[in-house]
């Protein structure tokens, strides 16, 4: 708290910091560390980031008394020089034990809009043992064209003096990578065995669209209201489950994830039929309309099988 009793009307107001420390205008003053009968203050200025800090070193100094935490131009050249020292070993094998590369790419986009590119290599050395290598992880600006995403490979494996070793890539079937790699002339494209797959089942899932649809609504009903999921595993608890599990969503780049999904909402078959009758028996005319649309969207005994 403040001198007037209030915390500063700050974005940061949620965070748990506040609560370790107690608040005098502009200082702060930690409680932690008045039980320790040490006395700690900071200038907080609404933030929390010098609270943070102090919090964090005191965690350190906790469970470990004797570790010195490095300051931030200590870290940056401890990381540099790790990369250096890596990359310095990686060319050394690359050039000394891999006669034939090959890669795997693939890109995506994060929540900024910005495109990605990944890559990892592997190699097979004369003694037959298989090696795995990350070699980035990098921007890539778009757009993603094929002519692009070709030049962005190119210079990549010719930055690590491998380019004349590449003999075959793996990558899902995006049309622009297709034909990127289709354009480096020399080598080979393989495409994922798990992305054919996955998408076959997308096309095949799709020949049952309703009932995809209402295995769908009901996975919806739980997972968007915390009000139902808190019910199922109230649910689960009453029906005596020892693992109490929660609906989980199909995510359709992820792949697997449909068959996970309906795995595990098989398994939680039992308490969401008991939730329905549990709440057609309550007297509150709210648990009896969720019980009437439960019971509108729930799946059929052979639809279960």
């Amino acid at each position: 708290m403040t001198t007037d009793g209030k915390r500063p009307k700050t974005r940061e107001n949620g965070s748990f910091a506040w609560d370790c420390f107690d608040l005098h205008d502009e200082l702060a003053y930690c409680l932690i560390c008045e039980r320790k009968n040490k006395e700690r203050k900071y200038k907080h200025g609404g933030s929390t980031t010098n609270l943070l800090a102090h919090l964090f070193i005191d965690l350190i100094h906790e469970l470990e008394p004797g570790f010195e935490i490095p300051c931030v131009k200590t870290m940056k050249k401890i990381i540099q020089d790790a990369y250096k020292w890596s990359t310095e070993q990686l060319l050394g094998m690359l050039v000394s034990e891999a006669e034939t590369i090959n890669f795997t790419t693939d890109m995506w986009t994060s929540r900024q809009n910005d495109g990605y590119i990944g890559i990892t290599i592997n190699w097979i050395d004369k003694n037959f043992n298989i090696h795995e290598a990350i070699l980035t992880c990098e921007m890539l600006p778009s757009p993603h064209t094929a002519e692009n995403i070709k030049n962005a490979l190119i210079k990549i494996f010719e930055h690590w003096q491998i380019y004349h070793k590449i003999f075959a890539s793996t990558t899902d079937n995006g049309a622009n990578i297709l034909k990127a790699v289709s354009l480096m002339r020399t080598v080979q494209s393989v495409s994922c065995a798990a992305h054919t797959i996955h998408l076959s089942v997308t096309k095949g899932l799709a020949q049952i669209a309703q009932f995809t649809k209402r295995v769908k609504n009901l996975m919806l009903f739980f997972t968007t209201s915390p009000k139902q999921s808190k019910r199922l595993r109230e649910a689960q608890e009453q029906c005596g489950l020892e693992k109490i599990l929660d609906v989980q969503l199909d995510v359709k780049t992820r792949w697997n994830s449909a068959h996970i999904a309906w795995k595990r909402l098989i398994a939680l078959r039992r308490p969401i039929q008991f939730l329905t009758n549990t709440l057609h028996l309550s007297s509150d005319r709210t648990d009896k309309d969720d019980g009437d649309y439960l019971e509108q969207i729930a799946l059929t005994l052979d639809e279960w099988k």
